[in-house]
């Protein structure tokens, strides 16, 4: 029984019951009393017994367990009384304490009995009510923890907590351990459940006691605020709805339930009052599973963090705070919902990824010229599978697609769509509109986007480190609106662009790659991908190579791969070498997807980086393309060349140039001021 006993210096007592005398003590009658005691029996806790040396200035404190009440006399029971190593005859029992956390009764029992398995005492008719804590103790479970000052590990248990002060027992069996705490230093504690960690931070000792094979520490932490993120300019909009949601969770150390209702919410964390008293919440806690139970009757689960906490109303009765949490993690089908009502509630118009009417939006995009004859003339001999395919896409396809619609009583005015088209990047496939509101729709649109990725960035799970999307540079809108942004950004770190040319290549079945003994095509190597870097970092700089996720030492594109096939659609990325003389050439990145999948098949081409054009013959790139198509593809491909000087320069054949447009999404801050600035401008 020694982990529930405490040596306690009977000057501390009396320096503690100075201070409670100097506040006004409230006082409880023996009725109350008892209804108090039956419900600790209910809920099989303990009180604690003070026991006062007979002749020593010291005390012990020792866990008793209350037998049901009903009248003036107490039974209590050792909980472990083989264990008992204490010879109680030399102590007085002098004080009794039921503590539910918040308030604590103090009991002077009268006419003590000992027997073998504990006493019985004899209650008095009035007992005292000590003040309220500002702040509710918790216990702490089966909360294991891990403390660590100037680089020495202390093993311990979490015994019980508040919303500003932690009490753990850390171990301390050899007399060396215990003499490298220095109460005077802060330290750096991690508690665990099961192994996983729910929290971590820095602490400042409060005090601390020492046992026989342990030692008891109670510690403040240093921040009410943790820098989970670089701090930015931009944050995601927090929406406030009405009726508010509420996020319920079992609390990783209590394992009790915890109800909150919502402040404000976003796609990336959300915010909730507490009131001190009750407070659970200490920044940098973990919570594995919590849901958030929306109004519509839906439930979202996601992994959260508490990351901030601030007092909003204060007074001489009560301290509530509001506290933020960042999401972690959560199931993309989940996090489309959730963000699908916040923006509607923030602006009726907006529309995400909702359930769409797909001949409404096939209607939408022959009348706004999105769909034009010649490209129409490619679309219509596979028209009956691309239907398919934008059905799965648009109805049930979270992992790898997002629509945003613009819409005016039910009439689509604007449209984007995009699609996760490599591990981490996402491509804007679609962009339309329709009506005199054209220019606004479109921008509007556009924001959305930059606001849906900046409220999922965060979340690894989700895949949204980049948005690509390809536009002819001769068409006005795209011009000013990708073009201007990448200007305005002005880093290619942050926003790059690069141009290609884009032909149709058909394919000779028959022809046999020509002079393997000069040079050579194959895989591509570490080595490969490391000379394709260097080589686009002195002629461009940009993000294309981070963004198809082909740089050395990468782990391939598994991700997406699985998750085209889960939903039964074609997805490969195939990576080729051209060498001579053992030489880079050219880098090959056969992009694999169904027909129609993008109406411009710039998910379904052959895109080739030529990194020694002067060594690159015209015949050389011809046949390698040709070799790898033969493959992967029926009867002909398109092809996207970089750098587009190439074909200038060797008098190629092409239908037109695309401009490659990257936008890293660390870099919000830049991007979205050029947003605003577009928007204000379109508004007058």
């Amino acid at each position: 029984m020694g982990d529930l006993l405490e040596i306690v210096e009977k000057k501390t007592d009396q320096s503690n019951l100075q201070s409670s005398k100097q506040k006004k003590l409230e006082t409880i009658d023996l009725k109350q009393l008892i209804n108090r005691l039956n419900y600790v029996n209910f809920q099989d806790g303990t009180l604690t017994s003070v026991f006062h040396h007979k002749n020593y200035n010291r005390s012990i404190s020792l866990d008793i367990k209350p037998v049901a009440c009903k009248d003036n006399e107490l039974s209590c029971l050792w909980p472990d009384y083989d264990n008992l190593q204490i010879e109680l005859k030399n102590y007085d029992l002098t004080e009794i304490y039921i503590d539910d956390g918040i308030s604590t009764i103090v009991i002077s029992p009268e006419n003590v009995n000992f027997k073998q398995e504990g006493f019985t005492v004899q209650l008095p008719e009035v007992n005292i009510l000590k003040p309220a804590r500002k702040s509710r103790r918790y216990s702490g479970g089966n909360t294991q923890v891990q403390m660590i000052q100037n680089s020495v590990l202390f093993r311990g248990k979490l015994i019980n907590f508040t919303s500003d002060s932690i009490r753990i027992e850390i171990q301390a069996a050899a007399h060396s351990t215990a003499n490298r705490l220095n109460p005077d230093a802060p330290v750096s504690i991690t508690l665990l459940d099961e192994g996983e960690i729910k929290f971590s931070g820095e602490c400042t000792i409060i005090r601390t006691s020492r046992e026989k094979t342990s030692i008891s520490c109670v510690l403040k932490p240093i921040n009410n605020r943790i820098q989970k993120f670089k701090a930015k300019e931009y944050r995601s909009f927090r929406q406030k709805l009405i009726p508010s949601p509420s996020i319920v969770f079992t609390h990783p150390f209590t394992g009790n339930r915890v109800n909150l209702p919502v402040y404000d919410l976003s796609g990336a964390g959300f915010s909730v009052e507490e009131d001190q008293r009750s407070s659970t919440l200490l920044p940098g806690m973990i919570i594995s599973e919590l849901e958030i139970v929306l109004s519509t009757g839906m439930n979202v689960k996601c992994k959260c963090q508490v990351l901030y906490r601030r007092i909003v109303d204060e007074d001489e009765h009560k301290t509530i705070f509001l506290t933020g949490f960042v999401i972690l993690d959560i199931k993309p089908y989940d996090h489309v919902q959730l963000l699908s009502i916040i923006f509607l509630a923030r602006n009726s118009n907006i529309y995400l990824s909702m359930n769409l009417d797909t001949n409404a939006l096939w209607r939408f995009l022959f009348e706004s010229g999105f769909i034009y004859p010649t490209k129409y003339e490619f679309l219509k001999s596979h028209k009956e599978k691309i239907k398919s395919i934008y059905k799965k896409i648009y109805t049930n396809a979270p992992d790898i697609a997002r629509h945003i619609t613009y819409q005016d009583k039910g009439e689509i005015l604007g449209h984007g769509s995009m699609l996760r088209s490599y591990e981490n990047t996402w491509l804007i496939h679609h962009h339309a509109t329709l009506g005199s509101s054209k220019l606004f729709a479109g921008l509007y649109v556009l924001e959305q986007f930059a606001n849906y990725a900046y409220n999922t960035n965060k979340i690894d799970s989700l895949h949204m480190n980049y948005l690509l999307c390809y536009y002819r540079p001769e068409n006005r809108f795209p011009a000013r609106a990708f073009g201007g942004a990448a200007k305005s950004v002005n880093n290619p770190k942050g926003c790059s662009e690069d141009n290609f040319v884009y032909y149709e290549f058909q394919i000779n079945t028959e022809k046999i790659f020509d002079d393997l003994n000069s040079w050579s095509l194959a895989e591509s190597s570490d080595e490969d991908l490391l000379d394709l870097q260097s080589y686009y970092e002195e002629v461009s700089g940009g993000l294309m190579l981070d963004a198809l996720n082909i740089l050395p030492g990468n782990s391939g594109s598994t991700g997406v791969i699985k998750a085209y096939e889960k939903l039964q659609l074609k997805r490969e990325i195939k990576l080729y070498s051209l060498k001579s003389k053992g030489d880079l050439l050219a880098v090959f990145i056969a992009d694999i997807a169904d027909t129609g999948m993008n109406m411009s098949e710039l998910t379904n081409n052959i895109k080739v980086i030529v990194v020694q054009p002067d060594n690159l013959t015209k015949k050389m790139l011809e046949s390698s393309i040709n070799e790898i198509a033969k493959n992967h593809y029926d009867n002909s491909t398109h092809v996207l060349l970089y750098p587009d000087s190439y074909a200038d320069n060797n008098l190629m054949k092409y239908d037109k140039k695309y401009r490659m447009w990257i936008y890293n999404i660390d870099y919000s801050d830049a991007y979205f001021d050029f947003l605003n600035k577009i928007l204000r401008f379109s508004r007058k």
